[in-house]
């Protein structure tokens, strides 16, 4: 029966919910108790839409993984939660800066993946840099002595 749903959750419920609910249970409806306990709990207690989608992407970031990775799997977690500005803007935050600099060049028209797969291609450039070194050039007089002791000295060694 109704009344024995409502009593049965209430023994369930932690004292920190008895108390967020105390006037429903001081005061239960004459109908329906079970039905608008549980959609006060959910609607007192639960996080809103925009929080549970910050909760789900928090702690994200490129890590390893290419910037398309990371846009899918946060598509995934966002569950048609978010839409695609609110995406982009928090995928770009998690991008290096050079990357995120670039692709603000190409604006904001260019659909997501499009950019998700021109950030793929910058990071994979960046991904292997190109390491020039140089050394410095023997000097004149370590090449060949033009001082004639020193050629003297040398002969009279061998």
């Amino acid at each position: 029966s109704d009344a024995s749903k409502f009593n049965l959750v209430i023994s369930f419920l932690s004292p920190e919910t008895l108390q967020e609910i105390s006037d429903i249970i001081r005061k239960p409806p004459d109908f329906d108790k079970y039905e608008y306990l549980k959609s006060e709990i959910l609607r007192r207690l639960a996080d809103s839409p925009d929080k549970q989608l910050e909760k789900a992407l928090s702690g994200l970031s490129l890590g390893t993984q290419r910037p398309s990775q990371l846009l899918r799997r946060m598509q995934e977690l966002a569950h048609n939660r978010a839409t695609e500005d609110t995406l982009r803007v928090r995928w770009l935050t998690l991008l290096p800066q050079d990357i995120r600099k670039f692709l603000k060049v190409l604006g904001d028209d260019l659909p997501l993946q499009k950019l998700a797969e021109t950030a793929d291609k910058l990071t994979e450039d960046n991904l292997h840099p190109m390491v020039m070194a140089t050394a410095p050039r023997p000097t004149q007089s370590a090449q060949t002595p033009a001082d004639p002791i020193h050629i003297e000295l040398v002969e009279l060694k061998h």
